[in-house]
């Protein structure tokens, strides 16, 4: 994916992405604003694969809730 922009409008979302490199891995593609973030998984399916796309997302997203949750708490340090 890539982000169209001329020179007078600044781009409002950057694309990044790679996909599985091993029949058991994992890709994924993340666009990010100053409000969001967008993430898209995908796996190869076949048949030996022991992947779980579900889980991965869950974890992922339990991940980025308690990053945020570090970056407001730090937003009120004295640090």
């Amino acid at each position: 994916m890539a982000a169209l922009r001329d020179g007078a409008h600044p781009p409002r979302h950057l694309y990044q992405g790679y996909g599985p490199g091993v029949p058991d891995g994992y890709g994924a593609c993340y666009a990010f604003n100053d409000h969001a973030i967008k993430i898209g998984i995908s796996n190869v399916v076949t048949p030996s694969a022991s992947v779980d796309a579900d889980a991965y997302r869950d974890a992922l997203h339990a991940a980025l809730l308690d990053l945020r949750a570090l970056c407001e708490s730090a937003g009120h340090s004295r640090l």
